[in-house]
């Protein structure tokens, strides 16, 4: 079981360093599905594996000076106290009730469906009058941002999905550079599963053994993805991947 873990690992790697697209979109549904993960474990897993992986890129954003930390604050300060109810919710409704794990299952869906459609709203032109909006937000209406950040970590702590799915969209809309954007996205989902991680673990619904194979794996994946994403096309390779997820989030919805 460990080797194939591992692939999986490395699979979901390599996935994300060719498309950006965080591996808890992909993580999740996969140990549930192909490894019969009980939602609740694979959420906790899925959030436990990507810390290391967070904190590594976000120190390297940060070296770089990509990273926007008064923005990053400005989230946290909503997304973390938000992802601690999430957790919470996640770990105490399983231990008292048996449908608790259908009904998250169906909420991974849900959430995957939501990820698979921001994919391909990306994808599209940004008119100049949706970007600004956002910007007038950011500039005059901070509060605005902790109360977005709080809706994605809310999110996060009851799916593992949703951190940069959410954020990168709207960020994008901002005057900011793809560098920036990237390291003010990482910086806060490295902050925001160690908080979901951790509230997890302490609610018991992290394989600390599960983890660590798929780390294995996952490491040389992203520095493969990242190597091979210059070769392959961005937008159709995106597409495609946006039609996984929906197929995906409709079987795990219970549609197909």
């Amino acid at each position: 079981m460990a080797p194939l873990i591992a692939l999986a690992g490395f699979v979901v790697g390599t996935l994300v360093g060719m498309t950006g697209i965080g591996g808890s979109a992909l993580m999740a549904p996969m140990l549930i599905l192909f490894f019969n993960t009980p939602p609740s474990m694979a959420v906790g897993t899925d959030l436990a594996y990507s810390v290391p992986m967070k904190w590594l890129a976000a120190w390297q954003h940060h070296r770089q000076g990509h990273v926007q930390w008064h923005a990053v604050w400005l989230l946290a300060r909503g997304s973390v106290p938000a992802a601690l109810v999430g957790a919470y919710l996640v770990t105490r409704l399983v231990s008292v009730d048996a449908a608790a794990e259908l009904w998250l299952r169906r909420g991974l869906g849900g959430m995957l469906l939501l990820v698979s459609l921001l994919i391909l709203w990306h994808l599209r032109p940004r008119p100049h009058r949706e970007r600004a909006l956002v910007q007038d937000v950011w500039f005059h209406h901070p509060g605005v941002m902790s109360l977005w950040g709080a809706v994605v970590g809310f999110l996060v702590g009851l799916t593992s999905i949703g951190s940069g799915s959410l954020l990168v969209p709207f960020l994008l809309l901002l005057p900011l550079t793809a560098q920036e954007v990237v390291g003010i996205d990482v910086a806060h989902a490295a902050l925001l599963v160690t908080v979901a991680g951790a509230a997890h673990y302490a609610g018991g619904t992290v394989d600390l053994t599960l983890t660590l194979n798929l780390l294995i794996g996952a490491m040389p994946g992203v520095y493969l993805g990242s190597r091979v994403s210059r070769h392959v096309p961005d937008k159709a390779l995106r597409g495609v991947l946006a039609v996984l997820l929906f197929f995906t989030a409709l079987h795990l919805i219970g549609v197909i």
